[in-house]
């Protein structure tokens, strides 16, 4: 900061980066530029930077928590890694099947119900449907629709074949 001979303070015009010169700015007394002025810091930023001058290299831990308990957690952690791989590798004797796919049914039987159950809900559905009909809440009803409930007898006789099916295995 510059004071003329007429009592006013300027900012002495610097040189910008790219080479241009910026021109010199009057400004008032008591003003700070905003590159001196302090940061603003919130508080638990401002805690931090004095805790961490006071303490020097010693580990700060947080309040009500003590190293003790920490020590105790980490014997309980490795007790507790040390029962479950003695458990784990005790299993690891017996035969294990690899499963790619997590929803695939495991043996024919279970396929073969899965289907009973997927075709029982199409006829739920299309019991539902029907209702709507009679019922006067479904007026016209869609082609896809009608051909829905046409095919409620095909329904029934797969799932007939297919109890039959388990009924043999």
């Amino acid at each position: 900061m510059i004071l003329s001979e007429q009592r006013e303070v300027y900012i002495p015009a610097t040189q910008r980066p790219d080479g241009t010169w910026r021109k010199a700015r009057k400004v008032r007394e008591g003003h700070i530029p905003q590159d001196e002025q302090p940061r603003f810091e919130c508080k638990a930023q401002s805690e931090f930077k004095q805790t961490s001058k006071t303490s020097g290299n010693s580990v700060n831990y947080p309040v009500g928590w003590s190293p003790v308990d920490m020590v105790k957690e980490q014997k309980k952690k490795i007790i507790n890694k040390n029962n479950n791989l003695s458990s784990t590798t005790s299993s690891s004797n017996k035969p294990t099947i690899a499963i790619d796919n997590p929803n695939a049914p495991i043996t024919p039987k279970d396929f073969i119900q899965k289907q009973v159950t997927k075709f029982q809900k199409k006829i739920e559905e299309i019991d539902k449907l029907k209702e709507k009909i009679e019922s006067g809440q479904l007026k016209n009803p869609e082609k896809n629709q009608l051909e829905k409930i046409s095919k409620r007898k095909e329904i029934e006789e797969e799932i007939e074949s297919l109890i039959e099916k388990l009924n043999k295995m």
